[in-house]
């Protein structure tokens, strides 16, 4: 609706191919490239454009309603780098590319939440997902839900200041421990 604020966050999925099989990633980049394809499991025909081409797309439809968009990168995965760091993925670096032509607001989800799962370590970060390296458990979604807040709460970004005048400042609960032998 117009006035709404609409937060863009997509491609976990883009990591398989987007010409062959289940053709269900986008092709990688932000360029304006495209590709007919047949989906092999339902032979339903397609185009599929690259990353940068569908969220041109979304932001498009979502000015065009009247809504402001921003531009999320993706929440982590429980991956880690050959320096025992959580990957980051090549998609932020493609959305901030984006969010810059079409001064869209970014935020970077993918490193405000990597690096608290950094600073956790491994076993920790295991409590932060369910089952997989992708869907998070509890604890998992309230650290992504708070560090999206945090993100827009630090912004520089103007567009974003209408937003940030309607966020409650919240300290996290705590619980006093006394530590005995």
């Amino acid at each position: 609706k117009p006035g709404d604020w609409v937060i863009v966050s997509i491609g976990h999925n883009d990591n398989g191919p987007y010409d062959s099989g289940r053709a269900r990633a986008v092709i990688p980049g932000v360029g304006n490239d495209s590709i007919n394809v047949t989906i092999k499991e339902t032979g339903v025909k397609e185009t599929v454009y690259t990353y940068g081409g569908y969220m041109r797309k979304y932001i498009a439809d979502i000015r065009r309603a009247g809504a402001h968009p921003i531009l999320m990168s993706l929440t982590p995965r429980n991956a880690y780098d050959e320096n025992g760091k959580i990957i980051r993925k090549p998609q932020s670096a493609w959305l901030a590319e984006v969010a810059k032509q079409e001064n869209v607001p970014y935020i970077d989800l993918n490193e405000i939440s990597g690096k608290k799962l950094d600073s956790y370590g491994k076993w920790k970060t295991n409590y932060f997902f369910y089952n997989d390296k992708i869907h998070t458990s509890k604890f998992g979604a309230e650290m992504n839900a708070r560090s999206a807040a945090e993100g827009i709460a630090q912004s520089n970004d103007p567009q974003l200041a209408p937003l940030k005048a309607m966020m409650n400042s919240m300290t996290l609960p705590t619980v006093s421990v006394k530590r005995e032998k």
